[in-house]
């Protein structure tokens, strides 16, 4: 039998570059742990925090906001001095920023007492009442918007460099200009509506626009501030305004100049986009006939629709009637970008052309994502131009080029660009001898590709990863350059997107498909992840290649850099959240801050992964958690927890705590003398649930032969197709003395044939196409929609098992728990059906939460250690 206890002073192996860091990091765990630990109690839950998280980072690298959950989830904010560790409570505030000039920090709390704190010499100043606050983007000045006794709106405007305050009246809302301390301002007095604009360089306002009967909304303001733009709404009908800042005109379209062009539409209230140059302004128009379909309780379901009812209302309601188009101030002419014909829509504002599509062409599909066909569609002339057919059009499978003049797409395990100059379509990775697409045990036709992050800035290259790495594909085929090791390394390298969380540029090129620009001279912060989950980054520029930061056994995220300071949070499962900084001129790392610091104090268990091979050969990797204070004489009992696969969360830290989304908490059961095991399944395509049999016994057997593990003491807990995978694999041994199944899949028929009314979609696709990985239609499998339906085998059940989920679960339909304990409870078999009102998938609710935490460790308790507990 293995020594377990070896585990914990077990050599950790690196890359030379940087073993300092791991001897940093193993000598600071040693300083943490005393040579013998105390053992954990469970009445010390509520001194430690759920988790912190990084927020912000000032623009000079000197502050970062630190977010905090206590063990009910409820929020609090630190800030926290990155030169000399200090910190400063901030409470339960409900949002938090820093000046750009990092001189000041703003934060508001649920009562909306709003508290402006001057960094440099720590005094605060309180005021109340506040609906909303900014900084300018000079960090001169702050904007409050404050309701007054009289529950009218006043703004106040606050020279930070004098605390000097300009104040106005009757402001409905408000929003600064970039680079420049100008504000513009919606005001509302006696129906009395004005647009203004207010300088305070010089103190000069300027009015925009002012009428006693309308209303203004929807203001959008170009990238260098020279064009700002909003609607006016007249009666039900909008018009749409643009102002020049450096000339002070303005230019309108109303609905009449809109039909001159476009007949039969009117422009609608939906948000507006604007070019960075302000010149091309971006809204949806929608036909001008408003005749309403009479609402009836009667609805009529058509076989022929290309969608169930529910998906198509709010298609209709919500996208497909929604058209954008484009107004070319300069030359005021009006092209319609997205049509009914292709009213779907992926574009960049500051580019040419957009792609569109229509999702409905091919549908009924019964898959996750649509095939469509692409075009792209110029925004001068309104032609369009067909790039390719029946392309998947999952987020991560299309991409738009920095400038527009490529699309690529990851089609037939190929990625290609087209070119919108030359209208050619160009194979980037198609003569590369190694894969590009994800592998095939999900299931699904679409197999995703691992990825493009982005492009170098001036189009060049196409960014793309493979398992393991960063290419660089010249897009005229050139050249074709790895720039990591990953492969060698056993390593996945890929581009930090936490690094521009907080960049509103930056989330809205990802959410719109717009391909993220890199300066390849600047470089960018990879992330590492080994196949053993050791953690760390590196930094790649064209200039100097990689060069790896740090890297060690632990989870490091959350990173954020400003002004040469990096700042990351490291965690293992059993060693709570620390805040890392790291200066990369010199290279020195410190820790910040250390979370739960006394929880270090106490024995939380320890891991070792487990290779184990299955009947056709295959090796897979497990991991197994064994209890807090080990003893190697003793036999426990051990809870398999199933998903997938072994993934990073696993290896996350959540304190010892009853308040779990899904019930199960990983340091309650290791502090209770449980080992934890969670395996990885080698999935069968039109097997889902024999995969799990076939892949979890030998990981058992193996666990059983080596370490101290009661083999009638075996636990099962799974959760969503987890619990999907416990409810089946309790009908096929005997082997587990309990189970639990939280919102589990139990009669796969009858999950084909019902509704995701979450989604409005049905669930045909989640088992053709999706996690069950069936393959195909019920009706040309139906033999194995049977065999691997938990409901088929209930006869066979003799475990007694734990049934729980929400009444208002309509991911996984809460009808399948209650099948399959109507089916238990007449065959009576033991076990129980546990209900939660006004509870979905997961639990929300803290009581809840708390009751179903009990409920099962009680559960295991009395099957697994012969004792109950009320």
């Amino acid at each position: 039998m293995l020594d377990i206890n070896m585990d914990k002073s077990q050599q950790i192996l690196s890359l030379n570059p940087i073993v300092f860091f791991i001897y940093f990091f193993s000598a600071l765990a040693l300083a943490q742990a005393p040579a013998s630990k105390k053992l954990y109690k469970k009445e010390l839950d509520t001194v430690w925090s759920k988790n912190i998280y990084i927020q912000n980072l000032s623009s000079d690298g000197r502050w970062v906001t630190l977010k905090k959950f206590n063990y009910k989830n409820k929020e609090s904010y630190l800030l926290l001095n990155t030169e000399n560790a200090d910190t400063i409570s901030l409470g339960h505030v409900s949002s938090i920023s820093y000046s750009n000039n990092s001189a000041w920090t703003g934060y508001m709390d649920k009562d909306r007492t709003f508290t402006l704190l001057n960094l440099t010499n720590g005094v605060k100043t309180n005021y109340r009442n506040v609906n909303k606050f900014n900084f300018d983007s000079t960090g001169g000045y702050l904007a409050l918007l404050i309701q007054n006794s009289e529950h009218l709106n006043v703004l106040q405007v606050i020279n930070l460099n004098n605390l000097s305050i300009w104040e106005e009246n009757g402001v409905v809302d408000y929003q600064w200009l970039p680079h420049l301390p100008k504000i513009v301002i919606t005001k509302k007095v006696q129906n009395n509506s004005k647009i203004s604009l207010y300088d305070f360089r010089d103190n000069i306002a300027n009015t925009i626009k002012e009428y006693s009967k309308n209303s203004y909304s929807h203001i959008t303001i170009s990238k260098e501030g020279q064009s700002i733009v909003f609607l006016e709404k007249e009666n039900n009908s909008y018009s749409l305004i643009s102002y020049s800042c450096p000339t002070g005109k303005s230019e309108v379209l109303n609905n009449k100049e809109l039909q001159v062009q476009l007949p039969m539409t009117n422009i609608s209230n939906k948000d507006l986009y604007i070019s960075d140059n302000g010149l091309a302004i971006f809204f949806y128009r929608r036909s001008a006939d408003t005749t309403s379909v009479p609402q009836t309780a009667m609805e009529v379901w058509k076989s022929s629709d290309p969608w169930i009812l529910p998906r198509m209302q709010h298609y209709s309601k919500n996208e497909q009637t929604y058209l954008l188009t484009v107004w070319d101030i300069n030359t005021g002419s009006i092209t319609p970008i997205s049509d009914m014909e292709h009213p779907t829509v992926q574009y960049n504002p500051n580019h040419d052309h957009a792609v569109v599509y229509d999702k409905m062409l091919y549908e009924p599909q019964y898959k996750q994502y649509e095939d469509v066909d692409l075009y792209l569609r110029d925004f001068k002339t309104g032609n369009k131009k067909l790039i390719t057919e029946r392309q998947y059009n999952e987020q991560g499978f299309i991409s738009l080029s920095p400038n527009g003049r490529y699309v690529a797409y990851f089609k037939d395990q190929v990625w290609w660009a087209y070119d919108s100059k030359s209208f050619k379509t160009i194979a980037l990775t198609q003569n590369l001898d190694i894969s590009f697409e994800r592998d095939n045990n999900s299931g699904v036709k679409d197999n995703s590709p691992y990825g493009i992050p982005g492009w170098s800035e001036d189009e060049r290259y196409a960014i793309i990863y493979d398992e393991y790495d960063i290419w660089l594909i010249e897009i005229n085929g050139s050249c074709k350059k790895r720039i990591t090791n990953g492969r060698e390394e056993n390593i996945v390298y890929r581009i930090s997107r936490d690094q521009g969380r907080n960049d509103i540029q930056y989330l809205n090129l990802l959410n719109n498909h717009s391909g993220i620009g890199y300066n390849l001279n600047e470089g960018f912060i990879l992330e590492l992840t080994s196949d053993n989950f050791d953690t760390g980054y590196s930094f790649w520029n064209e200039g100097s290649g990689l060069k790896k930061i740090f890297y060690e056994n632990a989870i490091v995220e959350d990173v954020l850099i400003k002004n040469d300071i990096i700042v990351f949070k490291r965690n293992e499962f059993n060693i709570p959240s620390a805040i890392f900084k790291m200066n990369v001129k010199n290279m020195q790392l410190e820790m910040l801050y250390q979370s739960d610091s006394e929880l270090l104090n106490y024995d939380l268990g320890g891991k070792r992964f487990i290779n184990y091979r299955i009947a056709d050969g295959t090796t897979l990797r497990g991991l197994l958690f064994y209890p807090a204070n080990f003893n190697s004489t003793k036999t426990y009992p051990m809870i398999v927890k199933l998903y997938e696969k072994v993934i990073k969360h696993d290896l996350l830290y959540f304190p010892p705590s009853d308040y779990e989304y899904t019930g199960f908490n990983l340091l309650r059961y290791l502090t209770n003398d449980y080992f934890v095991f969670i395996p990885t399944i080698a999935y069968e395509i039109k097997n889902p649930g024999k995969s799990v049999i076939k892949s979890v016994m030998p990981a058992i057997n193996k666990i059983l032969e080596e370490f101290p593990i009661d083999k009638t003491r075996i636990g099962l807990f799974g959760h969503s197709f987890g619990g999907y995978e416990a409810a089946f694999l309790v009908t096929q041994t005997n082997l587990f003395a309990a189970a639990v199944a939280g919102s589990p899949v139990t009669n796969l028929t009858q999950y084909y044939h019902d509704i995701g009314w979450d989604w409005r979609k049905e669930q045909i696709w989640r088992i053709e196409n999706q996690q069950f990985r069936m393959g195909d239609s019920y009706y040309n499998l139906k033999e194995n929609y049977k065999m691997n339906s938990p409901l088929n085998y209930i006869e066979k059940l003799n475990t007694p098992l734990m049934l729980w989920t929400g009444k208002k679960d309509n991911n996984v339909n809460w009808t399948q728990s209650i099948n399959m304990f109507m089916a238990m409870k007449r065959l009576n078999k033991i076990g129980e059906l546990v209900l939660f009102e006004n509870e979905s998938h997961y639990l929300l609710n803290p009581e809840n939460q708390e009751n179903l935490s009990i409920k099962i460790f009680n559960w295991f308790k009395f099957y697994l250690k012969k004792e109950w507990s009320d």
